[in-house]
């Protein structure tokens, strides 16, 4: 069994300005009351759809199924803007970057087509409500956290042009869990 998911990564440039602030972020928040664990940047991704365990035999059609589904998109384009935390901003644990509105229509419209064909194998959509973000970093603390003060430190962090979808797969290490590119689904018509 395989715990995959199914993401999207960015540009270099917009990896990096999201790195600058989590820097700056980090400095306006020192606080012995509590502790966060930023994200590496190369795990830096926007997850479209989780799916969770499954065997390496469906890993096969799961990925014949996006590699269709992949050659009837085109690469498009995505704006990353603001800060919010899960569950909510008053009561923090997860910090992430958001997206502006045409970019989360587009991204949930993607998510709706992947999930469309997954159910053709009898793979469920997720119950939660799907809200596109970038994973900033984890705040560890006995008490809650309110980013509420320090939501307004986000700028525009700019746009990245998406080219692919790709097939991770997450591994279980005593850090917590590693993302592995499976594979890489270019949008696009196949080339002769």
């Amino acid at each position: 069994m395989r715990r995959i998911f199914i993401a999207i990564e960015l540009s270099i440039d917009l990896s990096h300005r999201l790195i600058r602030f989590q820097e700056r972020f980090g400095e306006e928040i020192e606080d012995e009351n509590y502790s966060i664990s930023f994200t590496r940047p190369a795990d830096i991704h926007s997850t479209l759809v989780f799916i969770g365990d499954v065997p390496n035999e469906l890993l096969v059609v799961i990925s014949e199924i996006l590699k269709k589904l992949a050659t009837s998109l085109y690469p498009f384009e995505v704006g990353a803007s603001g800060i919010d935390a899960f569950p909510k901003a008053s009561e923090a644990k997860i910090l992430w970057a958001g997206f502006d509105k045409k970019s989360t229509e587009l991204l949930t419209l993607i998510k709706r087509a992947i999930e469309k064909e997954l159910a053709e194998i009898g793979i469920e959509k997720e119950a939660k409500p799907f809200v596109p973000h970038l994973t900033l970093g984890r705040l560890k603390s006995m008490t809650p956290v309110d980013l509420g003060a320090v939501k307004d430190l986000a700028p525009d962090f700019g746009s990245t042009l998406v080219r692919e979808l790709i097939l991770f797969e997450s591994r279980s290490n005593a850090q917590g869990y590693s993302n592995h590119v499976l594979d890489r689904f270019r949008l696009g018509p196949e080339k002769p």
